[in-house]
C-alpha cells in the first residue's frame, strides 16, 4: 500500500511539473514585431526580390556586377533578429550604418554551406 501511495504521489508531481511548464512556456515565449524589411511597410530594396515577402523569388545578379544587396528602412528602428535565407551565398557579411560615427559597420559575417536559414 505504501509504494502505491508513492507511486501516485509521483504521478501528480509529474502532471503538475508538465503542466507548469506548458503554462511556462506559453507565458515566456517570443513575440516579434512585424517584418520591416517588407516593401509595404516602406522599406526599400536595390533588389524586388530582396523585400517582397516570398520565399520563393531569388535575388540575382551577374558575377561579373558588384554583389552589394541593400534594404533601407523609412525609419529608424531597432533590431533584434534578422534572418536570411540564404539559397546560393556561402560567404557575406551583414552591415549597417551607424548614424553616430557616419561609418558602416559589420553586425557578423557568415561563412557557410547552402540551403541554410541565417538567424542573427
Amino acid at each position: 500500500m505504501n509504494a502505491l501511495k508513492q507511486f501516485g504521489i509521483f504521478l501528480l508531481l509529474l502532471a503538475c511539473v508538465g503542466l507548469s511548464g506548458c503554462v511556462w512556456s506559453s507565458l515566456l515565449e517570443n513575440s516579434w514585431s512585424e517584418n520591416f524589411a517588407l516593401a509595404n511597410y516602406g522599406s526599400k530594396a536595390n533588389h524586388p526580390a530582396l523585400n517582397d515577402g516570398r520565399l520563393d523569388t531569388v535575388a540575382a545578379v551577374a558575377a561579373k556586377n558588384e554583389r552589394i544587396f541593400t534594404v533601407r528602412f523609412p525609419e529608424v528602428k531597432p533590431v533584434r533578429k534578422i534572418i536570411i535565407h540564404n539559397v546560393n551565398l556561402f560567404w557575406f557579411h551583414v552591415d549597417y550604418w551607424d548614424i553616430d560615427k557616419f561609418e558602416w559597420k559589420t553586425v557578423h559575417s557568415v561563412r557557410q554551406l547552402r540551403d541554410i536559414a541565417v538567424k542573427l
